[in-house]
């Protein structure tokens, strides 16, 4: 992923929140960690946190806490493996949170030894840590406060694509699959993939609230679809369920962008460049006049009724 079209992401996301949140984080962390504390036994504690120790126990505590952090990672390397995923440090994926405890205390424990190295004769090494750990404090900060900016505005994208959806197809046919063509470009490479958006379809257009026959539509998506096989009558793909089978011919082919909501043919109609041909030159399906769905009440909050 570049860089760039992540940065413009979060620029065109962010409001004034994030910045102010930080900027308190920051100067009240420095502050905390430079304050002078009276002469007590309480206090020099809460004055040497910055202190990295350097007798020989202290080092052995220090690679301690570092093989504590290898050992917490070595039973999540195994479910990865288990699970035939790519092993990395988790910073690309939701199922990497679990890796952070560990990581914490390598990257401390490994910072602590840097410092001690790198600014054991300074004689402002109190100030250049001090600041160093409250900017990294105020940019955590900064950061947890920006996501919650994009997840708001994601949330808003979602909220016009299914209110489109709903405008559009106040009922479905029984057991239709969907390929969504979504015309949106979102930081942090974000998708409505396969799982995200069957839940909420299924939800709008369960029409028994059995767990049994809940997932009555299969989601798929452009983005993540084998373009090799675009022509074949038939497309196998693995997700969250198991293995899935389409029916290429028999998807309802959905491209959205906020005020325009188009399915199968009418894609072709306007956009006659579009690689999916094969699969959208069908007529928009007919879909019953009346239906009841249970569920689609528990959808409100979600999509701020």
């Amino acid at each position: 992923m570049e860089a760039a079209p992540v940065l413009s992401g979060y620029a065109e996301s962010l409001s004034f929140w994030p910045v102010i949140s930080g900027l308190i984080a920051l100067f009240t962390t420095y502050f905390m960690l430079t304050k002078k504390y009276p002469d007590d036994p309480g206090f020099k504690e809460i004055g040497h946190v910055l202190t990295c120790p350097e007798t020989k126990s202290a080092t052995t505590r220090i690679n301690m806490i570092i093989l504590l952090g290898l050992l917490l990672l070595l039973p999540i390397a195994i479910m990865y493996e288990y699970a035939s995923r790519e092993l990395g440090p988790g910073f690309n994926s939701r199922h990497g949170c679990i890796m952070q405890f560990g990581n914490a205390l390598i990257i401390g424990g490994m910072v602590c030894v840097i410092v001690n190295k790198v600014l054991n004769n300074s004689k402002y090494k109190k100030q250049y840590i001090a600041l160093s750990m409250a900017a990294l404090l105020g940019l955590g900060v900064f950061f947890n406060n920006l996501n919650l900016d994009l997840y708001f505005k994601i949330w808003e994208q979602e909220k016009q694509f299914y209110g489109a959806f709903l405008k559009r197809f106040p009922t479905l046919p029984k057991k239709s699959d969907f390929m969504f063509d979504i015309q949106m470009s979102i930081p942090l490479g974000y998708r409505y993939v396969t799982y995200n958006a069957e839940f909420p379809i299924n939800m709008l257009y369960a029409e028994s609230t059995k767990p049994g026959e809940f997932r009555s539509h299969k989601v798929t998506d452009w983005y993540y679809f084998d373009h090799s096989k675009i022509d074949e009558p038939r497309y196998e793909t693995l997700n969250h369920w198991g293995k899935d089978i389409f029916y290429t011919k028999e998807l309802i082919v959905i491209r959205w962008q906020p005020g325009e909501l188009l399915v199968n043919r009418e894609i072709i109609k306007k956009y006659p460049s579009v690689d999916y041909k094969y699969m959208a030159d069908k007529d928009v399906p007919l879909a019953p006049s009346v239906s009841i769905y249970p569920l689609r009440e528990k959808m409100n909050a979600f999509l701020g009724k």
